[in-house]
């Protein structure tokens, strides 16, 4: 199925196409690097453990990311020839080999989930009635396009970034439920 699929997502990519599902994808890393604004704002503000919780929600899902990968050893598509885990050097080429080595979970999709769930945690109180409703529209639509281009240039199975969806959907439900009450008492300096 994860192959059927895949041929299916690849058979009408063109050059423009491949273009722009290239640019789609490569918009996630920058997505969640910009995380560090709502911690600096918030740390600004003086809301520490809301700050604190963000970022490590965050950085939490990398890991999770990480150790599934290198637990489940899920090869990527492709003939194996560009799949060569090296687990030797120092522990950031172990971890850089593990990312891009393994294709289940997708990080880009995991983490996509997490940080754009993050960011409407964060403005979610400075936004206005409309903006309620088209924000996680938006979000939702970015994933499923990111997903789609993930399986489309042939980096990710279908069920790679299915289970980088769920995985990010959980880690984030997971955050919200330690976060609780906690995120919108009032914070003590």
């Amino acid at each position: 199925l994860d192959l059927r699929v895949s041929r299916l997502a690849a058979r009408p990519v063109t050059p423009r196409l491949t273009t722009l599902l290239d640019g789609i994808s490569g918009l996630a890393q920058p997505l969640v690097a910009l995380l560090a604004l709502p911690v600096a704002a918030l740390l600004w503000r003086r809301h520490y453990r809301r700050a604190l919780l963000v970022a490590a929600s965050a950085l939490g899902s990398v890991a999770l990311n990480l150790a599934l990968k290198a637990a489940l050893r899920h090869p990527p598509p492709g003939d194996g020839s560009n799949y060569s885990p090296d687990w030797h050097g120092s522990p950031l080429h172990i971890l850089e080999s593990i990312s891009d080595n393994y294709g289940y979970p997708s990080g880009h999709v995991q983490a996509t989930v997490v940080a754009l769930g993050l960011w409407l945690l964060c403005l979610w109180p400075l936004l206005p009635r409309a903006a309620r409703l088209a924000l996680p529209l938006i979000s939702l639509g970015y994933i499923a396009v990111l997903a789609y281009s993930r399986v489309s240039l042939g980096h990710h199975f279908a069920t790679d970034v299915l289970g980088g969806a769920l995985i990010g959907a959980a880690w984030l439900a997971g955050t919200l439920l330690a976060m609780g009450r906690r995120w919108h008492d009032r914070e003590t300096t």
